[in-house]
């Protein structure tokens, strides 16, 4: 593009844009003048003629950036005025801003900046335009591409400016553009609510944004770019509100997530953003006296999704996050082993074990581990049917692998636990199962010292064997009063700890020979520190510490007085709510 400067008393430019966008941008001065095609002739023979006079100096080059007259100040001067264009023009210059390539490459360093006059002016064209279908998918298109740049990081959408994408969306529900970029845009825009005052003006000023996304993907629900691009919104919205996700739950979302899945059960990518708004819902699934069909519904649609990918790994791996994001309280915990059992012939049990033989980090083996305890925890025939298929040893071997992940161990422990309240355990168990599971317990109390979930749940594997016939002299074996005590010492301030530390060694302590070993690792001192401290403290726990503590001491000084109750009276419910 060329322009030419002509003398006089008044400085005149005119620059031909591109013919899809302005036709004529004339200079006066420090003034930007935008002309419409229409008028360009007759713009360009006023200059001439005005500096006729001028004609015998030749004409001079102009250059854009020594004058300071580029194309993006063109676009913004034009945009200034984008609510009093009319519709033909407007959408000439939304599409001369999406065809830019600088525009166009997200990373870009040489992309011309638009400042926020650009966004704001396409918002006000939006606003004005707001029936025209070409103005809004452009509109939203350019939207994109102007706040993805990194050059300009000025140029971002206010709450109110996501209001005009979201009414945008609502008034074309059937458009395939607007509801890619317009999904984009409330995404991008939602995760950047990080604090209280603007998430509730989001709130109010968005209205029902989420109806109108499972609006809009439903009426597009056969163009996987699209519900792909649908559903990363519908994830920030579940993510930042529990009011967005409840109205996501409520209404036909998990029922919109099936039907997804079913038209497109080949897409991968898909079927990863599926799981993702499933594990988005979750924390507000598991309270499923809110919408308790969406919860059966999403149950159910997790566990498909697992089968039917059950050789891709990462599929099965956010599968799993979500099941355990479901498996939350003890209601929700039952509903997601009667799903699996109604769906495997009424064995849960094979189910994740099979997932548990396809992955192999150790963040997965402890999420596993985590869902298994909680199901066997909350469960009981679920729990039973693990120790009659010898889960356990799957449990040991996932610790012995991942025995330097503190999070494998601890909820290790806790499977091991859950095993040990089994019924089913009192007729299998055998010394030797009792000497693997103390020896994989104080493997993880030695690895993982200072980690005090990890301690808390070894000493109460410790404690459930102490409590069998043969028990404490496979805990004895395998030095588990160095294990209390160490542990005691180095957690002094976690009143369980403390409560399951002062019951072992008391269990422990049941022969001579017994308390002289606790006697030479300073457990009997132990406990008169831990009876001190917590007899000055106030509280129903602190009070259970110093209880325990008096009791374990009887082993050692008879004068003690103390009560006869039970050293793990109430232990194995207070393990439930831990």
């Amino acid at each position: 593009l060329h322009a030419t400067l002509w003398k006089g008393s008044e400085c005149w430019v005119v620059w031909c844009v591109r013919r899809v966008g302005v036709g004529v941008a004339v200079r006066r001065g420090q003034e930007i003048v935008v002309v419409r095609k229409s008028a360009a002739s007759s713009v360009y023979a006023e200059a001439a003629n005005r500096y006729a006079p001028c004609q015998q100096q030749q004409p001079q080059p102009f250059q854009m950036e020594s004058a300071g007259f580029s194309e993006a100040a063109v676009i913004e001067a034009a945009l200034q005025r984008a609510n009093a264009l009319v519709n033909e023009d407007l959408q000439s210059i939304l599409a001369t801003v999406c065809s830019i390539p600088a525009y166009s490459a997200s990373n870009s360093d040489d992309a011309i900046p638009l400042t926020r006059c650009g966004v704001d002016g396409i918002l006000d064209g939006m606003r004005a335009h707001a029936s025209s279908l070409g103005v809004q998918s452009m509109g939203c298109e350019a939207l994109v591409l102007l706040t993805t740049q990194r050059a300009r990081s000025e140029a971002s959408i206010s709450i109110d400016g996501v209001k005009t994408v979201c009414n945008s969306l609502r008034t074309h529900p059937s458009s395939a553009a607007v509801c890619k970029f317009a999904s984009w845009l409330i995404a991008s825009q939602t995760l950047r609510l990080t604090d209280p005052a603007s998430l509730a003006s989001a709130c109010s000023s968005w209205g029902n944004v989420v109806e109108v996304l499972i609006g809009s993907l439903g009426a597009q629900e056969a163009s996987a770019d699209t519900v792909e691009e649908g559903l990363r919104a519908v994830c920030a919205l579940c993510i930042t509100s529990a009011d967005w996700s409840t109205a996501f739950m409520q209404g036909e979302g998990v029922n919109l997530l099936a039907r997804l899945n079913k038209l497109h059960a080949e897409r991968r990518s898909l079927t990863l953003s599926i799981l993702q708004t499933l594990l988005a819902l979750s924390p507000h699934l598991c309270n499923n006296n809110k919408a308790p069909l969406a919860f059966t519904a999403a149950l159910q649609l997790c566990h498909q999704i697992i089968q039917g990918n059950s050789r891709e790994s990462e599929v099965v791996r956010l599968g799993l996050q979500a099941l355990h994001g479901l498996a939350r309280s003890p209601a929700a915990a039952q509903a997601v082993v009667a799903t699996l059992r109604s769906a495997d012939g009424d064995k849960a049990w094979p189910t994740l074990l099979a997932i548990g033989k396809r992955l192999d980090a150790a963040s997965d083996h402890s999420r596993l581990l985590c869902l298994l305890h909680i199901l066997m925890l909350f469960d009981e025939p679920f729990r039973d049917d693990v120790v009659l298929s010898s889960g356990q040893d799957f449990v040991l071997t996932s610790m012995h692998v991942h025995s330097h992940t503190a999070f494998v161990q601890e909820f290790g422990a806790w499977c091991l636990y859950s095993s040990m309240i089994s019924a089913a355990q009192s007729e299998l168990a055998s010394a030797l199962w009792e000497v693997r599971v103390a020896s994989a317990a104080t493997q993880a109390a030695a690895e993982h010292k200072m980690d005090g979930d990890v301690q808390t749940a070894v000493l109460l594997v410790l404690l459930c064997l102490a409590l069998r016939p043969s028990g404490p002299q496979a805990v004895m074996q395998l030095r588990g009063v160095d294990v209390a005590v160490d542990a005691m010492h180095s957690h002094i301030a976690r009143p369980f700890l403390q409560q399951c530390g002062c019951a072992l060694l008391r269990l422990l302590a049941t022969d001579e020979s017994s308390r002289v070993v606790i006697l030479d690792k300073g457990g009997a001192d132990l406990l008169r520190v831990v009876q001190t401290r917590y007899s000055r403290a106030i509280g129903a726990a602190s009070e259970a510490v110093s209880r325990q503590a008096m009791q374990a001491l009887r082993m050692f000084e008879p004068s003690v007085q103390a009560s006869e109750a039970d050293p793990c009276a109430g232990l194995m419910g207070q393990c439930v709510v831990s």
